[in-house]
């Protein structure tokens, strides 16, 4: 039986400096095998902290506009195993694929993560 992964999910941290994160959020994550951050980062230097926890993927949340790390994705698929993880920070703008990305991930039966959580609930997954 293959060893079960711990992965690490955050989102909507709004942190802006080195160490506001709150500590529990370290405690939780020591030991993960991966992190997945689904946008509104804020600082990069957040990104830093949990990159020394565990291997990290972030996508752009509307409040990481402007930031030049190349960590940022607009969206993204992580596969771990044999299960793909959809992961994407939604918000209104006529640029974003948002919806089409989400529905084309949910069609296919991969976990989605979609933020922020006060996003209208669009579909049902099977």
């Amino acid at each position: 039986m293959p060893t079960p992964l711990r992965i690490g999910l955050i989102a909507d941290s709004h942190v802006n400096r080195r160490g506001e994160l709150w500590p529990q959020v370290f405690s939780a994550f020591a030991g993960v095998d991966a992190i997945l951050h689904a946008g509104d980062v804020f600082s990069p230097q957040l990104l830093d902290e949990l990159e020394a926890l565990a291997p990290l993927t972030v996508v752009r949340g509307n409040g990481d506009f402007g930031s030049e790390d190349a960590r940022f994705q607009e969206e993204c698929v992580v596969r771990f195993g044999g299960v793909a993880v959809a992961l994407l920070h939604d918000f209104p703008s006529p640029a974003r694929r948002g919806t089409d990305f989400v529905r084309a991930q949910a069609a296919k039966n991969e976990a989605v993560i979609e933020t922020p959580s006060k996003s209208p609930k669009r579909f049902q997954l099977k």
